[in-house]
Order: structure tokens, then C-alpha cells, then sequence
């Protein structure tokens, strides 16, 4: 499994930009969430439910924005570094 310092709030944030904004092409949201739910694992959860992911990847808080904004600026970063 991928083992993500994320929420599992900011890891369905994360994945839903990426399919917004085309970096992810496919466009079957429910097969990308069992896809996640198999092969993720967050900080804090070792499995996670599709219902729990599905709920969130639909339903964003400011908080898990800011968060996954925290992460990208930090990659970022580390871009312009090296």
C-alpha cells in the first residue's frame, strides 16, 4: 500500500484536484475510490472504507484545503530546490 502523511479527508481532496484539473484521466469516480481504498493508507487509517472516501472526496472543509495546500507548496518547494 501507499502510506500517504495525509488525512484521508486530504488524500480525497488531493485525488479530486487531480481529476479536475486532468492530471488524472480517468473520469470513473467510484472505480478510482475502490481503486484508493486498496491501495491507500493514511496517518491515521490503515484501511479505509469507500463510503468514508466517497463522502469525502464529494464534501470539502476549508481545513483539509488548506491542508492539501500545505503539501503541494511543500512540493513546491522542493521542485524550485532541486
Amino acid at each position: 500500500k501507499l502510506d500517504f502523511d495525509l488525512s484521508v479527508a486530504s488524500v480525497a481532496f488531493l485525488f479530486r484536484a487531480f481529476i479536475e484539473t486532468g492530471v488524472i484521466q480517468n473520469k470513473n469516480i467510484s472505480e478510482l475510490i475502490r481503486f484508493l481504498t486498496k491501495y491507500v493508507r493514511t496517518k491515521r487509517s490503515e484501511s479505509i472504507s469507500y463510503e468514508s472516501l466517497r463522502i469525502k472526496y464529494y464534501s470539502v472543509e476549508t481545513g483539509t484545503k488548506n491542508a492539501v495546500k500545505k503539501a503541494l507548496e511543500s512540493l513546491l518547494h522542493y521542485i524550485n530546490k532541486n
